[in-house]
């Protein structure tokens, strides 16, 4: 190799190790780096602020709320900027009354806006996967009438599925860490069917300790392990917001430097799971707003609490 040959080479190494120093280090671990976008006005004026946000942080999928009054130019001009800087988007959308059978005719819309969208621009402005965050634990009915609200739940999915059949888009669905122990009508439990029937879950473990009895850790391994016996994947995702009462389920007020430590480690524990397939941080304008160094860096005092089978909703 003659002399010009090495001082390119020297060069090319040189670059490629300054842009692996500008990305956190979990964004180089992970499979997928998620955030929730909720506040639709962000990408009005093309998202600019939120895709060089992105960047900072190694994003490389957003789950984008939509909008349905929104003009679809919008959405176009985003996705585009999006994938110009290799930015998945997946279409996001739910209210926890999309588990009512009366309610079903508003989430085939969804469905329906995703599929005429994507039908309507070119190539590299389309969606590359729809994402659903409906909680239905936090409705009323859940309290005196679970059983039925699983049952509808799980039939207004099912309509769902078959309605963005044949899309091609990435399927996900938001579930929380302590659904373990629910069950459909026939014993299957509703993990199970929902990483059977979605492309990947992205599990609320809403907690800000790791290794705590009732961390992070302990908390995904067995929607991690099902999902390894079932050859599906999972990405795991922490809180930002602010949840006045209920301190242990964010990282809001502990700052950006603990919060960045303890997703590297995750990444790095959970790799020996072949279902682990990233970590995803709800949401964005939260964790863009977090502070910066000094105390909240340090970790939060005590042990988290046991799981509560009945959390507030986050969005």
């Amino acid at each position: 190799m003659n002399v010009r040959a090495c001082q390119k080479l020297a060069g090319l190494l040189m670059a490629l190790l300054l842009v692996g120093l500008q990305t956190p280090a979990y964004a180089e671990q992970a499979k997928v780096k998620a955030t929730w976008v909720w506040q639709t006005e962000w990408i009005k004026d093309g998202g600019e602020e939120l895709l060089d946000y992105s960047h900072e942080e190694g994003i490389n999928l957003i789950y984008l709320q939509i909008n349905r009054q929104m003009s679809a130019e919008i959405y176009q001009t985003f996705v585009e900027k999006a994938h110009a800087a290799n930015i998945a988007v997946h279409a996001l959308g739910g209210d926890p009354g999309w588990a009512l059978e009366k309610h079903l005719p508003d989430m085939l819309g969804l469905a329906d806006w995703v599929n005429d969208y994507n039908a309507g621009v070119p190539e590299n402005g389309r969606f590359d996967g729809l994402h659903l965050d409906i909680e239905p634990y936090v409705l009323p009915e859940w309290e005196i009438r679970q059983e039925e609200v699983i049952s509808s739940w799980k039939s207004n999915i099912s309509a769902f599925l078959s309605r963005i059949s044949g899309s091609g888009l990435e399927l996900g669905i938001d579930i929380p860490f302590w659904f373990d122990s629910y069950t459909l009508e026939d014993g299957t439990p509703i993990n199970e069917w929902l990483m059977g029937s979605f492309d990947h879950v992205t599990v609320m473990s809403y907690r800000n300790q790791l290794d705590s009895e009732h961390g992070i850790r302990s908390l995904t391994q067995a929607e991690l392990e099902l999902a390894d016996r079932l050859g599906k994947r999972v990405v795991v995702a922490v809180n930002t917001k602010e949840m006045p009462g209920e301190a242990h389920t964010t990282f809001h007020g502990l700052g950006r430097e603990y919060l960045s430590s303890t997703l590297e480690q995750l990444s790095a524990d959970l790799s020996s799971y072949s279902s682990f397939a990233g970590l995803a941080i709800h949401d964005a304008r939260s964790w863009r707003d977090m502070p910066t160094g000094g105390d909240g860096a340090t970790p939060p005092n005590g042990e988290n609490p046991a799981p509560n089978p009945t959390p507030p909703t986050t969005p």
